[in-house]
């Protein structure tokens, strides 16, 4: 028994390597970027992924105000947005009976050196256990087979390691979930 637990610790182990090894291969790639332009192409790509149950059926309202440009891998951010648009629309889905029609509102804005992203849900919430795990490598509230609780976690990795940022959580049972990703406008911040 103790050999199977330490074959799984270890292949685990390998997963989470990889994973982020892949996700450092991007970090030459940055480049001044339209926040934006990110934005909209991660919904786009959120209203085309047939894995995200009934996307086009969720409002999304974009409060923009005028930003820098932001020195990061697009496709990483990318990456991070999507993860939070597809475990958003599956918990809105999941609420039984549905309370609000579902919704995001994004917000962005320009904070002295840094640009924050907030992307808030109306759906069912999260507990402040489930809040203080989340980013947790293979934490996952969905049931057994059906996620394997990387996305979050690696979009962790993706914003504090790479681009020098943060991202935070705040929920509350039945009254949605909000993120915060917090990323340096320069160069230098960034470079992680």
């Amino acid at each position: 028994m103790l050999k199977a637990i330490l074959e799984s610790g270890t292949r685990a182990a390998d997963i989470i390597r990889d994973m982020l090894n892949f996700s450092r291969s991007e970090e030459t790639r940055k480049s001044p970027t339209d926040i934006h332009k990110i934005i909209d192409l991660a919904l786009k790509f959120a209203h085309k992924d047939h894995q995200i149950s009934d996307f086009n059926k969720i409002t999304v309202n974009k409060i923009y105000t005028d930003l820098p440009p932001v020195y990061c891998s697009a496709m990483q951010v990318q990456q991070v947005l999507l993860n939070i648009f597809k475990n958003g629309a599956e918990a809105m889905a999941s609420w039984s009976p549905i309370v609000h029609p579902p919704q995001f509102t994004i917000r962005t804005i320009n904070h002295a050196d840094h640009v924050h992203i907030t992307i808030e849900d109306n759906g069912p919430g999260m507990s402040e256990s489930v809040c203080k795990r989340i980013f947790e490598p293979f934490f996952t509230t969905k049931e057994q087979g059906l996620g394997t609780g990387l996305g979050l976690s690696i979009s962790y990795f993706i914003i504090t390691q790479n681009h020098n940022g943060s991202i935070d959580v705040v929920s509350t049972p039945n009254h949605g979930t909000r993120f915060l990703i917090k990323l340096p406008t320069n160069s230098v911040s960034a470079a992680g």
